[in-house]
């Protein structure tokens, strides 16, 4: 089976180039012929040379992500392809399924006028098509309408598939809205997933990392469904409040003066037993306003009864004023000192963590305890997570370790 789906996925992606890419792009764009696609050059990405236009190890890796998920694709009643992806796309697909959309001002319209009844599933294997949804309310809206079920859609680095996007999705009608991981014996699963809860898109978020984020190592398939999607309830960490964004680096991180909390309850059945320590390492390049935390012992709701170790700016870059806050119906800051950090090659970093035992809370840096109190007030448990509000800083590398 597995060397069926390779021989095809080879065979779809050079038919694809070779019948689609090289004859539509060759024709239309002259200096397409400054590319090459030798295997010791890196090919360009995606849309930086010629708008839409796919490089041979691009669409190996977009096929790849299709049959990864190949079970949701397959469910499509309805597969929308722009001319770099219609071969291929008629190759995976039944090419009665599969509807060729050239001209994106009006594809839309074009693709309602095949439908003579709304479709259960629709699928769109294009990038260039999804950044365009990614971009229009009004097409988003317009598509919706015309499904019962579920849309897949492939996305890339490029396309803001995450807060924004999903707002815009969550909006138009779909109730979940997913980012699939590659299928584990044949069965996908979620690394992200958003329930919308109110009309302008506001979502609860929950993850299998602490901010939402497009895959970064390449084409990824969302799902967005009317409906709840099986296997999304077992991620670890929620937005309690807002959502960060995830870059790059894995660091979560806010946009100016929106604030997210969110909570990791991998371990909620978790009984505490002498101590829990959470770690985490804050980057910063400039003086914004904000500040982040690791926090400890969450019981809620909302923003409530937890321990928090918060660090924000003192001054300049250099100076950083790290506190130990506790919130037990309303916040106190228990303790606070002023900590110098050195830049390293004109850019910041502080790993710090936050310790709970029994008694007593303290927080540190590295080996050392800077503040340290006498305090059981807030009822102990294994819940963990982060605390952020603006762009001062991001939190990267999280870790909890229970003892």
């Amino acid at each position: 089976m597995i060397s069926f789906l390779t021989t095809r996925l080879r065979r779809f992606a050079y038919d694809c180039f070779n019948d689609a890419l090289k004859h539509q792009l060759d024709s239309h764009y002259q200096n397409l012929k400054t590319l090459t696609f030798q295997s010791d050059v890196q090919t360009p990405t995606l849309h930086e040379v010629v708008p839409h236009a796919i490089s041979i190890s691009q669409m190996t890796e977009l096929l790849s992500s299709v049959f990864a998920n190949f079970e949701v694709w397959a469910s499509c009643d309805l597969i929308i392809a722009c001319p770099e992806t219609l071969q291929g796309a008629k190759k995976a697909f039944p090419p009665e399924k599969v509807l060729l959309v050239q001209d994106f001002s009006n594809w839309v319209n074009i693709f309602i006028s095949e439908a003579t009844v709304p479709y259960l599933s629709l699928g769109v294997v294009s990038p260039s098509i999804v950044e365009k949804l990614a971009n229009d309310v009004v097409l988003v809206n317009l598509l919706a309408q015309h499904i019962r079920r579920s849309l897949a859609l492939m996305t890339y680095p490029a396309v803001k598939e995450y807060s924004d996007f999903r707002c815009l999705l969550h909006r138009s009608g779909f109730y979940e809205v997913v980012t699939l991981s590659p299928a584990t014996a044949g069965q996908s699963e979620a690394d992200s997933s958003t329930i919308g809860v109110l009309p302008h898109g506001a979502f609860d978020a929950q993850l299998k990392y602490p901010g939402l984020s497009p895959d970064f190592s390449g084409f990824r398939t969302l799902l967005a469904s009317r409906v709840a999607i099986h296997n999304t309830c077992n991620l670890p960490w929620k937005g309690v409040i807002g959502c960060a964004d995830l870059s790059v680096n894995a660091s979560a991180s806010m946009k100016s003066d929106q604030f997210a909390l969110m909570i990791n309850d991998e371990l909620k059945a978790v009984e505490f037993s002498e101590s829990l320590l959470i770690e985490g390492t804050a980057h910063w390049d400039t003086v914004n306003s904000g500040h982040a935390s690791l926090v400890g012992c969450y019981n809620g709701p909302d923003d409530t009864n937890m321990y928090a170790a918060l660090i924000e700016f003192a001054g300049d870059r250099a100076n950083l004023a790290l506190t130990l806050w506790r919130n037990s119906g309303e916040w106190s800051c228990l303790l606070r000192q002023v900590i110098v950090v050195e830049p390293v090659f004109d850019s910041y970093e502080l790993t710090f963590w936050l310790k709970m035992t029994q008694s007593e809370v303290s927080v540190g840096i590295k080996n050392t305890i800077v503040l340290s109190i006498k305090d059981d007030i807030i009822p102990r448990n294994c819940q963990f997570g982060i605390r952020l509000f603006g762009n001062a800083f991001s939190l990267a590398n999280i870790k909890c370790t229970r003892h």
